[in-house]
């Protein structure tokens, strides 16, 4: 059986392939002070580590070079990969490289893209002298002076904004004095419309040896004629762009050559290797109040000072408060201004938890993904209870009052969707058949709020697990938001709540209208709750819209109390040049279309599939 030893080159703990075949190293490691556990370090034996600036992953492949023994070598990175697997994937990147893209780098990717399949890539190795990477068709990839025909010009175009062309036309001249044997090849492949580049390949270990030598021999010479002093950060990663020429020169002077068997297969790259880190709680304090918030989008970013400044008005000094704010990729000035302001309370601690890691590896296993909401047992997996919030919300009431009710045999409590609930007993018949038909709930009147919610998570996942979640989801057919795969699971697991826990505050007709559509016995509740409500929910775009209500003052009371009210303001501005997005009664065309093809029917999700092809090609050709 042969030796095969693949380096991964990596400068930072990642999530990787455990399979024999690959050696994950750290590169640059005589720069760091840091041991990144279960890798090699490149700073041991001959090496050549310190180069790691200039030198990028060949740190890694030189490391190989001298101090491993094999049959077969490979190289590869900690993003990118050589899918071993028979199929031929579609999701490609939209700059037109044909690499595969994956958004995330887990055990689901892994076994989809073959990097568990030990045999499989054994098989494919051993059957030839070289796996590379296909070549990409660089005439379709933009530059910052347009699309360019040939790969040549395609790198003049980049000159001073990824490389010197200075450095590439004296690799040029340093192969065209050394190398004669390849000139001719190089001129060629420069002057053709395909690069290879990257460094990711796998090979036999004469041809190893002979690539080796002649890149690292002719990257000798251009430290020899180079100065580095005066360059930026890119243009200091020379050698590392130059070698990957360099390698694509030596495939196509092998293809060239003839006689080689040469499998070549697509490149994966994995948007995000970083693995995704629960919240845990807080060991000193076992009987905090938990509260979980979830940020939708960047208007969050503002709005959740708001809902904090209303939470810190009501929150007990006898609790202690352990708060987390789910979040999608919130900007680093804003969970280093909340973490601070929650410090200043000696019984508060907030978190922030990134959950987009945590949805783009849903995302991979799922047709249909829904936003986190579905996903909270798994995701706060250390949590037994918590109360959730949107952050659209004002608090009137402790949060405590709420975490603390029996949920009475319930798995969660929540409140009617008032407004919901109006669309479907009112002049959306589309949504009441959505609802009844596509759901398949039994009582539609029984859609449930995500809002303000209490989950007893421990129930919720011996309930139903994270994967059969994701099946269940799929088996729906169709696009469906959290709250709606919520109400699906949990479907009469359900304490409903007073609606003062979640009441929800029409600011504009179309809402007003929607509420008055509900049930009667609904809208005495919502009556009745507006003399004394303990949260608030407002519509997420009404403040920024300023409507005209009286909510809007304890809106902007809160937010004056912000440091960042300013950029607030200025955000807003910005905002509010958008035109707001209509809501009113469907259009013809949509009532028409839902006659003819109604929710839940074959016809219907067909033509859906139709349509959603289309749009994904188009976006596919125009990223619009």
């Amino acid at each position: 059986m042969s030796e095969i030893k693949i380096a991964i080159a990596c400068h930072k703990p990642s999530t990787l392939p455990q399979n024999n075949l690959y050696v994950p190293i750290h590169v640059g490691a005589a720069l760091s002070s840091n041991t990144i556990e279960g890798l090699v370090r490149d700073d041991t034996g001959d090496n050549i580590s310190e180069k790691n600036p200039t030198y990028c992953e060949l740190t890694a492949q030189y490391w190989a070079w001298k101090n491993l023994d094999a049959d077969y070598y490979g190289l590869c990175h900690y993003r990118r990969f050589i899918n071993f697997t028979d199929t031929t994937f579609t999701n490609l990147d939209r700059d037109n490289r044909g690499q595969v893209v994956a958004k995330i780098m887990d055990d689901y990717t892994m076994h989809k893209y073959g990097l568990f399949d030990e045999p499989r890539m054994r098989k494919l190795i051993e059957e030839n002298d070289i796996v590379t990477t296909q070549e990409m068709y660089y005439p379709g990839v933009n530059t910052p002076y347009g699309y360019q025909t040939n790969l040549y010009n395609h790198y003049v175009a980049h000159d001073r904004a990824l490389i010197n062309m200075a450095d590439m036309d004296l690799m040029i001249k340093i192969v065209d004095e050394k190398y004669p044997e390849y000139s001719a090849d190089m001129h060629e492949y420069l002057s053709g419309a395909y690069f290879r580049g990257f460094n990711c390949f796998v090979m036999k270990r004469e041809l190893f040896n002979e690539l080796c030598e002649f890149e690292f021999d002719v990257l000798a010479e251009m430290e020899k004629r180079c100065d580095l002093s005066r360059y930026n950060q890119i243009l200091t990663r020379i050698y590392g762009f130059m070698a990957e020429h360099l390698y694509s020169i030596y495939i196509y002077h092998l293809q060239k050559k003839g006689g080689y068997r040469i499998a070549q297969r697509q490149m994966l790259l994995f948007a995000d290797t970083d693995a995704f880190v629960p919240p845990a709680r807080l060991a000193d304090h076992e009987d905090a109040v938990s509260v979980v918030i979830a940020l939708d989008d960047s208007r969050g970013y503002y709005m959740l000072g708001v809902t904090l400044s209303s939470l810190f008005e009501q929150i007990s000094d006898e609790r202690f408060y352990d708060i987390v704010i789910l979040a999608d990729d919130l900007p680093a000035f804003f969970e280093r201004y909340y973490t601070h302001r929650a410090s200043q309370r000696p019984n508060v601690s907030l978190r922030v938890s990134n959950v987009r890691k945590y949805m783009d590896s849903i995302a991979e296993s799922s047709t249909l993904v829904a936003d986190a909401r579905a996903y909270l047992p798994y995701i706060l997996e250390h949590y037994d209870r918590v109360v959730v919030f949107d952050d659209n919300v004002l608090f009137h009431a402790d949060p405590a009052t709420l975490f603390d009710i029996d949920l009475g045999g319930a798995i969660l409590a929540a409140t009617h969707d008032e407004r919901h609930i109006g669309m479907i007993n009112g002049i959306y018949p589309e949504e009441h058949d959505r609802v009844t038909q596509v759901l398949r709930l039994a009582e539609e009147f029984d859609y449930f709020d995500t809002s303000s919610m209490v989950l007893d998570l421990t129930r919720m996942r011996n309930r139903i697990t994270a994967k059969a979640l994701v099946a269940r989801l799929n088996s729906l057919g169709t696009e469906v938001s959290g709250k709606d795969i919520l109400n699906v699971i949990y479907e009469g697991q359900v304490r409903y709540l007073n609606a003062r826990w979640n009441l929800y505050c029409p600011t504009h007709q179309w809402d007003v209208d929607r509420v008055h559509d509900m049930p009667l016995y609904l809208l005495k509740e919502h009556q009745a709750a507006l003399k004394n409500p303990a949260i608030i929910q407002y519509h997420e775009q009404d403040p920024w819209r300023q409507c005209g209500h009286e909510i809007e003052l304890e809106f902007w009371r809160h937010a004056r109390t912000l440091d960042f009210y300013e950029m607030f303001l200025g955000h807003l501005a910005e905002y509010r040049a958008q035109p707001p997005l209509p809501e009113e009664r469907p259009s013809f065309a949509r009532r028409v279309t839902a006659k003819i093809f109604p929710y839940g029917t074959v016809r219907r999700e067909y033509v859906r599939k139709i349509f959603l092809k289309i749009f994904k090609r188009r976006y596919q050709q125009t990223g619009v």
